[in-house]
């Protein structure tokens, strides 16, 4: 299962893709935030994979044992289960359009 770790974040709001959607001075506020208020979790071993694509197991994991409400990603892979565990995985649009 692959580590999830802020510096896998960082290098993930690097790529070309992100770079028309968050401004350099928002990433960082943004990693910033995570680094002063996450809570981070030890992950079990031996899970069930549910994921089609392995590498995207650990976000499941996580969310599920952080017992958070939903999942929000852009990742296919993902957002195909629709739901795992009791956590909803949902696109961005879609998360944010539950608040409007």
């Amino acid at each position: 299962m692959q580590k999830l770790s802020l510096a896998n974040l960082q290098k993930l709001l690097d790529r070309p893709k992100f770079q028309t959607k968050i401004q350099p001075r928002r990433k960082e506020s943004l990693l910033e935030l995570i680094r002063e208020k996450a809570q981070f979790i030890k992950l079990p071993l031996g899970v069930e994979s549910v994921c089609r694509d392995p590498k995207d197991e650990v976000y499941i994991v996580c969310a599920v044992v952080a017992q958070v409400d939903f999942l929000v990603s852009g990742d296919k892979d993902l957002l195909v289960l629709k739901q795992h565990d009791g956590v909803k995985i949902t696109s961005l649009q879609s998360f944010v359009e539950l608040f409007e």
